[in-house]
C-alpha cells in the first residue's frame, strides 16, 4: 500500500482531468470501416455449432431486451454491439 501510496504522489501532478466535452473539439472524425473476411473452415463450424445452441438463444433474448427497454442485465440501458 505505501508503494501504492507513493507512485499515487509522484504521478498525480502530472495527471490531466479533462472530461469527454473538453476534448470532443480536438479529436479527430471518427472513422468506421467494416472489412468482410472469409471465415476459416474451424470457424465456420464453430459459428454454425453456437447459432445451434442455447446459448446463442440467451444472448438474442438478453439482446432483444436491452434493445426494448427491458431488463438488461444493470448495464443502464447501453446499446450493445456484437461482432
Amino acid at each position: 500500500i505505501l508503494a501504492v501510496e507513493g507512485l499515487h504522489k509522484q504521478v498525480m501532478p502530472f495527471v490531466l482531468r479533462r472530461t469527454k466535452a473538453q476534448v470532443l473539439s480536438d479529436l479527430p472524425p471518427k472513422i468506421v470501416q467494416d472489412i468482410y473476411c472469409d471465415m476459416s473452415p474451424l470457424q465456420a463450424q464453430l459459428y454454425e455449432d453456437f447459432q445451434a445452441s442455447a446459448a446463442s438463444a440467451e444472448v438474442s433474448s438478453v439482446l432483444r431486451a436491452a434493445a426494448s427497454g427491458g431488463d438488461d442485465g444493470g448495464n443502464g440501458g447501453g446499446k450493445a454491439h456484437v461482432l
